[in-house]
């Protein structure tokens, strides 16, 4: 599940039970458990909402309370909070967030992210910097701040994930090959941000304050590949080939938060609803990707020919297509 919505403390922010048991003011669906935990890999932001849960239950204090004292403080991360809404002082200085329309933005004392586990943290790319450099220096043992070293390599440990070259640890997406392997993660909302980090040393952080922009997130990430001569995140070269517009019309459809529509002989692609749309580039019939992003799309498509949803292949994400009424 997601579970991911931005609310305005003006008009209502759920509390952490409300959210999991989808309750109002919360506009998300609850957290139930799909299957027994450790058999297969899934998308579930709820996960970290009951690790929020713990954490707090556990150490008898509030989340973000808990996170500076454990995690933020050790780190020297300063500029990092998890407390929302934004304390007044905090709020005058914090980035507004644009979505793709760009419009007035959403200024940081009315944006609350309730499942803050999973979303809920305000940071500054030195900041989060700080976080990148630690897990490295714990992953080798020079340091053992927050976690210590046989931590550190269970969080950067492949394990489930959709292909060989799309993995997961704790948290984080590992890739490459050895002995150059990698962590990243990337987010989201009004704002599109990434970081990567690979235990020799190098890393980059990418924070940007607007919807749109994940591609300058990905060009930024590029470009420091390609100067430092990493052995990963190089520009990536696709086969176009011809797929019969006629074919489209049976990809069409909502899938979670995007949309898939035709305009004319091009397949368009709202990523999320309501943004504005991305030509999707066929590779094969059931194949596509993104000319300006690291993306891939992949239909679910059944024998008889109907499409039941989606693979979405950036961080992994298994979307199911909605049923029409």
């Amino acid at each position: 599940t997601h579970n991911d919505a931005i609310y305005d403390p003006d008009k209502g922010v759920p509390s952490v039970f409300q959210v999991l048991e989808g309750q109002a003011p919360a506009t998300t669906p609850p957290v139930r458990v799909e299957s027994e935990p450790g058999k297969k890999y899934a998308y579930a932001n709820g996960g970290y909402l009951i690790l929020e849960l713990l954490m707090s239950d556990l150490t008898g204090k509030p989340f973000a309370e808990a996170m500076k004292e454990m995690v933020l403080a050790p780190l020297g991360m300063s500029q990092s909070t998890f407390v929302a809404p934004l304390p007044p002082a905090k709020a005058a200085i914090a980035a507004t967030g644009y979505d793709e329309s760009g419009g007035n933005g959403i200024a940081p004392a009315h944006f609350v992210e309730p499942n803050a586990a999973a979303g809920g943290l305000w940071t500054t790319a030195t900041d989060y910097a700080k976080f990148v450099i630690e897990l490295q220096k714990e992953y080798s043992g020079e340091s053992h701040r927050v976690l210590n070293q046989k931590m550190a390599r269970m969080m950067v440990t492949p394990h489930m994930g959709p292909s060989e070259s799309i993995r997961w640890g704790l948290g984080v997406r590992v890739g490459g090959t050895r002995p150059n392997i990698y962590f990243e993660h990337g987010g989201s909302a009004a704002f599109q941000c990434d970081m990567v980090g690979y235990p020799s040393g190098d890393g980059v952080v990418v924070l940007t304050n607007g919807g749109g922009g994940g591609p300058l997130s990905g060009q930024i990430v590029r470009s420091v590949a390609q100067a430092y001569d990493w052995p990963d995140f190089q520009p990536i070269e696709h086969t176009v080939v011809h797929v019969d517009p006629a074919k489209f019309g049976r990809y069409v459809g909502t899938y979670d938060f995007m949309k898939v529509k035709q305009d004319g002989n091009r397949l368009m692609a709202e990523i999320p609803i309501g943004s504005k749309a991305q030509e999707l580039f066929p590779e094969s019939d059931t194949q596509y990707f993104l000319r300006d992003d690291p993306t891939r799309i992949i239909f679910d498509v059944n024998p008889d020919g109907s499409v039941t949803g989606l693979e979405f292949i950036t961080t992994y994400v298994h979307w199911h297509r909605e049923k029409t009424r």
